[in-house]
């Protein structure tokens, strides 16, 4: 299998949820390396030979309320040299916060019963 670069945004406010959100994705198989990265450390790659994005981007929500796929790029080694071939960006569109699923209201007409015949 082809090695992925992977990017998620996740919402992180301190030391204690990056170490969170680390231990989760290293957690993985396949994980061969993970970083923070982003100006306000609120992105975090990772890549992986084998990994599926989709799962671990999950797993994140479950903790952490906001996560978004950045960009999956598959690595192809080309005499000991990295390069990115294939980079395809994933938009995720907004989130309510928390995951939480928003409730919808939906009225129907009943129909009226027709006037009594009989009179």
């Amino acid at each position: 299998m082809a090695k992925k670069k992977v990017v998620l945004k996740l919402s992180m406010n301190g030391a204690k949820e990056q170490s969170k959100a680390m231990s989760i994705v290293v957690g993985f198989s396949g994980i061969i390396s993970a970083k923070i990265e982003g100006e306000n450390n609120d992105q975090i790659m990772f890549i992986g030979d084998g990994i599926d994005p989709v799962n671990i981007a999950k797993a994140l929500r479950k903790k952490f309320c906001y996560v978004v796929v950045i960009s999956v790029s598959l690595m192809v080694e080309d005499k000991k040299k990295e390069l990115d071939t294939k980079t395809e960006t994933i938009f995720t569109p907004p989130m309510h916060p928390c995951n939480y699923p928003c409730m919808e209201l939906v009225c129907y007409d009943t129909p009226q019963d027709p006037p009594c015949s009989i009179l």
